[in-house]
Formats: C-alpha cells, sequence, structure tokens
C-alpha cells in the first residue's frame, strides 16, 4: 500500500490534527521532503504526523519509524538461541526513526518563511546483546534551517539555507570498508574508524525569476543556484563528515530530469558523487506558445564541490595521476506539456547530459559517451 491512513481532527481535545499511518510527507517543494514524483513506487513512510493551523501560521510535528530490525539467524548465533527463536528485540540498535518540527508563516516578504528541524537516528554501538551484529557504528543526522520563498518587486524568488551536525562513525566506517573492497592500495582517509567522527555538513540554494504575463508567449527566465557540501581527504584525516544528506528529497526535482544525482544525499558513487557534494548552477527559460502548451528548457552546469583529487577514496581512483577535476557535466532538458483537458495532461520530453571529467573519473563503468533520453508521459 502506497498510502493507507487516517485523521483524528482535534485530538485528544488538543487543537491538534492526528495523521496516523503509510503517508506522503512533503515539506517546502520537496528539498529536503518529497515523495519522489514518478520515480517506481513514489515514496512514503509509516508515520504519525500532527498538524496544527491559526492564522497565518502552520505547525507540524513527525514521527517516522523508517527501519525496524529484527533478530535474525547471524545474531541467534551471536546471541546462543536456536534458530527459530526469537527472544525480544536484541537488534533494537540497528532501529531507524526520524523527527521532525516544521513551522511556515505566511505573509513574509511576500511570500511563506519555514524553519525546521529534523532529527534522523540510525544508532548502533550498543553494550548489551546483539551488539557484536550492530553494523558500522552511529549515524545520527541533526538538520536545521529555514526557506523562504515568495515574490517581491515583480521577481519570483527562494532562498534557503540548512546545516547538519551529529554522529557519523557508521557513514565513516561503510565508506573505509567499501573502498578498501574496491582498491586496496588505498589509504583510510579516517583516523577513528570506530571511534568519533563528527557531521559538519550544510546546504544553500537561491534563486530568482521573472515572468512577463504582458506580452506574446509570456516568456518566464530563472536562474538558479544550489551547493551541497562535500568531504575532502583533509576532512577525514580531521575525522569530519562534511557531505550533505538530503534527507527524504525529490532529487528529480531539483538535480536534472535525467536522474544523474538521486544518490547525491547517502555518498554513493553509483548514483551521486561518492560524498563530493554538488553544486548546480542553472539557467530556466518557459513560454507559452499557444494556449494550452508550454515549452520548457533547463540547462545545468554540475559540479562537485571537492575536487576528485582531494578524495581519492571516494571517487575510486588511485591517488597517484588522478586530476583535482570537479566539472561532471552539463544537462539539458526540454520538455513540452500540453494541457488536453481538465484532467489529463499530455508531455513530451527529450534530455542531453554531456559527461565531465570528474565524473568519468567517479563512475568508471559509465565510459565517456554522452547520454541522451527521450520519453512521453500521459498524466490522468
Amino acid at each position: 500500500l502506497h498510502q493507507a491512513y487516517f485523521t483524528l481532527k482535534n485530538f485528544a481535545g488538543l487543537p491538534f490534527d492526528m495523521k496516523a499511518g503509510r503517508q506522503e510527507i512533503i515539506l517546502d517543494a520537496h528539498r529536503l521532503f518529497g515523495n519522489t514524483l514518478w520515480t517506481m513506487g513514489a515514496h512514503s513512510h509509516d508515520a504519525i504526523r500532527l498538524n496544527h493551523k491559526h492564522d497565518n501560521v502552520t505547525f507540524s510535528y513527525g514521527f517516522i519509524q523508517q527501519n525496524e530490525e529484527r533478530a535474525t539467524a547471524s545474531t541467534q548465533t551471536d546471541l546462543n538461541l536456536d534458530n527459530g527463536t526469537q527472544l525480544g528485540d536484541p537488534n533494537d540498535t540497528e532501529d531507524q526513526t526520524t523527527q521532525f518540527l516544521h513551522a511556515n508563516i505566511a505573509g513574509v516578504l511576500g511570500g511563506k518563511l519555514s524553519t525546521m528541524y529534523i532529527y534522523k537516528a540510525d544508532g548502533c554501538g550498543g553494550t548489551g546483546p546483539g551488539s557484536s551484529v550492530c553494523r558500522g557504528g552511529a549515524n545520527d543526522i541533526h538538520t536545521i534551517g529555514f526557506r523562504q520563498a515568495g515574490q517581491i518587486f515583480g521577481l519570483d524568488y527562494r532562498g534557503e539555507y540548512y546545516y547538519q551536525f551529529g554522529d557519523a562513525q557508521g557513514i565513516a566506517a561503510a565508506e573505509t570498508d567499501g573502498d578498501a573492497a574496491a582498491n586496496p592500495n588505498m589509504t583510510n582517509g579516517f583516523n577513528n574508524v570506530g571511534g568519533d567522527v563528527d557531521r559538519d555538513a550544510y546546504m544553500f540554494g537561491v534563486r530568482v525569476g521573472k515572468q512577463f504575463k504582458n506580452v506574446s508567449m509570456k516568456p518566464k527566465l530563472t536562474l538558479w543556484y544550489d551547493y551541497l557540501s562535500g568531504t575532502s581527504d583533509e576532512d577525514g584525516k580531521n575525522d569530519e563528515w562534511k557531505s550533505f544528506n538530503t534527507i527524504y528529497d525529490t532529487g528529480h526535482k531539483f538535480y536534472g530530469l535525467q536522474d544523474v544525482f538521486l544518490g547525491v544525499g547517502n555518498n554513493s558513487c553509483a548514483t551521486g558523487t561518492c560524498g563530493l557534494g554538488l553544486q548546480d548552477a542553472a539557467i530556466k527559460a518557459q513560454i507559452s506558445p499557444v494556449p494550452g502548451w508550454t515549452l520548457k528548457a533547463d540547462y545545468h552546469w554540475f559540479t562537485t564541490a571537492e575536487g576528485v583529487a582531494g578524495s581519492p577514496q571516494r571517487s575510486l581512483t588511485a591517488t597517484s595521476g588522478t586530476s583535482n577535476d570537479s566539472e561532471i557535466g552539463q544537462e539539458l532538458d526540454v520538455t513540452l506539456v500540453n494541457k488536453y483537458n481538465a484532467n489529463t495532461k499530455i508531455m513530451l520530453g527529450y534530455s542531453h547530459f554531456a559527461q565531465g571529467n570528474a565524473l568519468s573519473a567517479m563512475r568508471a563503468t559509465n565510459g565517456n559517451d554522452d547520454a541522451n533520453w527521450f520519453y512521453t508521459q500521459i498524466h490522468v
């Protein structure tokens, strides 16, 4: 079931509505919480959410059970249990939960101001029964930040900033294990794997756009820039993890329609930037050539926040001979949309991704070819 929830108005006589069950959670246009739009299966959560509205203020609290571990055959062996026996939950240290506080205030600078706190808990490393099978280490993420978006002086704008802190033993250990398997000649970039590794990451994004509604074809032009911090070798030597985690974002909405970087938040090399962060400078244009039709063209310049040679274990390339290139590519997305009727939209799209040297270094299986993609979509 993608969604199966119920809502209780004024729960327990309090000024909160409680929404409980399997549900999508979308905050602030999908930046950190989204449903991933058209990717297979989309994204929903087993969650409880409390919502309160008063005048121009909306407040939300949410609790998500992201992962609930249970004893397996290997844990039972460690606990000297018979294979068919389950006693309690010896893997509680592997449970993963997320909590968030979100407030939205309307009427600020021609738009809305949002503030939030997110605590994504992936605790590990207990000393009780089952701790011998605890995988990796603590990977707790605290995220605080704000988003302001609206229209002022005839310009559409958005500005946002988020900072992350917490523990990163788990991601550092996974990083080391994976690199050692891929290339045993690489040196370990973290001095304190298994001990304290501090998380210290951030991201910011800005956007400014203008639509001319009183001229032919109603053209619109938008400029934007996103920066997601990354981790370098020097950071690793100082036992710091500086790669920003995008939590439950809809990356498809921000980082190009070909979805080359959907894994940017989880340190993936196959679908992200190997923990090197991301910079996205883009220009977007839109016109309405005839009523009911919209033509869009977006062009992205993608680079990493840290150069490839600055973090060879994350790029899966040897230190010697690796350039410090940070260019990972450019993407052109062209989309034609027709609102066929009130219930149906028809979309045609073409995308071209020109691969940069840094992406070739990070993903050896990619080769050096560019990528072309054409699609049609009918949304009823």
